[in-house]
């Protein structure tokens, strides 16, 4: 009947929104580490967060929940330490806000040798003669698109205001334009997450005698990709 139809259609879609909300779960939700360290999210940039507020916090939170002194606190002062270690680690935090902490755990197991990686990029930067000769440091800055998991799980928050639909994925097809002709088609499969660009700031160090070409390599600032 037309109700047992309705039914079954109203059955499938709960079933895929639960998988879909599942599938989100994977990814970390930053605010439960703030949680954790009785801290804010106050949905700020991820960069802007108070280190030295963060390492007040831990070291106030581990001496008041050490199982030394709390035996029944060590499923806790484990959490707290977690959470510290994420928060105050850019990579270990880039990871656990895209795969949650198993993608923490493979990092630490394993380095980033299973980690997915995105194609490098290079940006030229020009030194005067004197820093080619004495060497030294230099800021520079850099733009590169990152992927907001905050959008899945809490699109309010200020951070997301300014982000945009990620660029899809590019695939081929096939497209019969006869009977015994065809041509392959580019099309592209639209994301469901939300990227922003994000200006990073980073220290350029010149060694001594820097020739002409010479690259510095900064390890997981390339552009990140939507899954």
């Amino acid at each position: 009947t037309a109700r047992d139809k309705l039914m079954r259609t109203m059955v499938d879609f709960l079933r895929k929104a639960e998988k879909r909300r599942s599938k989100m779960a994977e990814d970390g939700d930053l605010s439960e580490l703030f949680d954790a360290l009785e801290m804010e999210d106050d949905g700020k940039e991820n960069t802007d967060i108070d280190r030295a507020a963060l390492k007040r916090t831990y070291r106030e939170m581990s001496i008041k929940y050490h199982p030394d002194k709390n035996p029944e606190s060590a499923e806790l002062f484990g959490r707290i330490r977690d959470a510290y270690e994420i928060l105050s680690d850019p990579v270990k935090m880039l990871l656990y806000d895209t795969g949650g902490m198993d993608l923490v755990k493979k990092y630490e197991k394993d380095g980033d040798g299973e980690i997915d990686r995105v194609d490098n990029f290079e940006v030229n930067h020009e030194i005067s003669l004197e820093e080619a000769y004495k060497g030294g440091e230099k800021d520079i800055t850099v733009n590169r698109r990152v992927v907001c998991r905050s959008c899945r799980l809490r699109p309010d928050l200020p951070r997301c205001r300014k982000c945009q639909p990620c660029p899809g994925e590019r695939h081929q097809r096939q497209v019969w334009m006869d009977q015994w002709h065809y041509r392959i088609e580019e099309f592209e499969v639209p994301s469901d997450e939300r990227c922003t660009w994000d200006r990073q700031k980073l220290k350029l160090q010149i060694e001594r005698g820097t020739m002409f070409g010479d690259r510095a390599h900064f390890p997981s600032m390339g552009s990140q990709l939507p899954k």
